[in-house]
């Protein structure tokens, strides 16, 4: 055999090793369907398929009533505990992120949830910054310290909004009214205590960088077709 039909043969056997090995996949975002090629020595399809779950993002739905959140909160952390991801540190850098921002946001609606029966457990957790330290507080005390907090959180409202008089007639409505602590603790406990406990919990900034690295991935990605945004 000469040395130029040698060297088509093995190019043959290479090219046909290339091919065997890239596989492609299918799979959607929220506003487009794509295909990606990619090397199957390196990854299998399940593990493409649930990266892609993981860069998606895992929301939490809350509800006002605990069996329900607990199902939920339970649900999402079969499903995390059941992907597949590639091993790379950034997806197992994201997933451990998920858990965190998951497992934080469940004990703090919880605590929300039970505090409307004892609202002592708002002074469990966050209780180094001041403002939830002041909020919780004067949740678990009510009365006089709650009417006080209610007004420091209405007057900390206004600086920043654009008819601050109709926040001001809406607190001085309330505390006129009989059930006027009922309103406070409402008020209080949803647009000040969760408000303030929301900016420490450990938000996950989807900000396109999820998917870049996801994308490189991939020897070839192909848009398949994109709805109208």
């Amino acid at each position: 055999m000469g040395k130029k039909r040698i060297h088509i043969v093995l190019f043959s056997i290479i090219f046909n090793l290339v091919h065997a090995q890239e596989k492609s996949v299918v799979f959607t975002d929220e506003w487009c369907t794509y295909k990606g090629f990619y090397d199957s020595q390196k990854y299998t399809e399940k593990q493409l398929k649930d990266t892609h779950e993981l860069i998606k993002g895992v929301y939490f739905n809350y509800s006002e009533k605990r069996e329900e959140m607990e199902k939920s909160y339970a649900e999402i952390k079969s499903k995390l505990a059941n992907l597949s991801i590639v091993n790379e540190s950034f997806f197992k850098s994201l997933l451990d992120s998920t858990h965190l921002y998951l497992d934080k946001t469940y004990e703090a609606k919880l605590i929300q949830l039970v505090a409307k029966d004892d609202p002592v457990v708002l002074l469990r957790i966050y209780q180094e910054d001041a403002d939830i330290k002041l909020y919780s507080e004067a949740l678990a005390e009510g009365k006089t310290k709650l009417l006080a907090a209610y007004e420091y959180l209405t007057k900390k409202q206004m600086e920043k909004n654009g008819y601050p008089e109709r926040l001001w007639d809406n607190y001085q409505f309330n505390i006129a009214q009989v059930n006027k602590y009922e309103l406070a603790f409402d008020y209080v406990l949803v647009y000040g205590w969760w408000n303030a406990v929301n900016h420490r919990l450990p938000h996950i900034s989807y900000d396109g960088r999820q998917f870049a690295a996801f994308e490189k991935l991939f020897t070839k990605l192909e848009t398949l077709d994109c709805d109208e945004p």
